[in-house]
């Protein structure tokens, strides 16, 4: 028969193994920022969508498609930690610029000779960088440039 100073012993010994089991700061898994995942990679397009919130959207370009109205396969985005960029665009040649996070690093602007560019950030992990600029009606989803294998949608 278990009495009360038992019960409160045994009460007390699972709070204390319990609050013991939890990982110190050295042992939890650091967080990845916006910015580190942003960095990370050099990405290169999977999908490109134009007019894509019109009833008329095309897929623009899509990785492995044969046929695209534009060829993104050589196209590169490297976004780096002092906040300097550049592409490798479709014609093989290299813009410079910069980039900036706003609203709450929800928001990605991206300036260099052909003007500024804003857009959502969608989706980013390791894996994916997902965006849409609404101004421009562009939707895109980019993998790292060495990801050697389609994604499965």
């Amino acid at each position: 028969m278990i009495t009360k100073t038992n019960l409160v012993l045994l009460i007390s010994w699972v709070l204390i193994l319990t609050a013991c089991e939890k990982n110190t700061p050295e042992e939890q898994a650091p967080q990845t920022t916006v910015e580190q995942l942003l960095t990370a990679k050099t990405w290169k397009y999977n999908e490109y969508f134009t007019n894509y919130t019109l009833t008329t959207a095309t897929v623009s370009y899509k990785l492995g498609k044969p046929n695209n109205e534009i060829d993104l396969s050589q196209n590169r985005v490297s976004f780096k930690p002092d906040n300097s960029y550049s592409e490798i665009t479709q014609a093989g040649d290299t813009l410079k610029g910069t980039w900036r996070l706003l609203q709450n690093e929800s928001e990605l602007e991206v300036k260099n000779s052909l003007g500024t560019f804003r857009s959502k950030l969608i989706i980013l992990n390791s894996t994916n960088l997902v965006w849409f600029d609404e101004q421009r009606n562009i939707f895109a989803r980019m993998l790292p440039a060495d990801f050697n294998q389609l994604p499965s949608v």
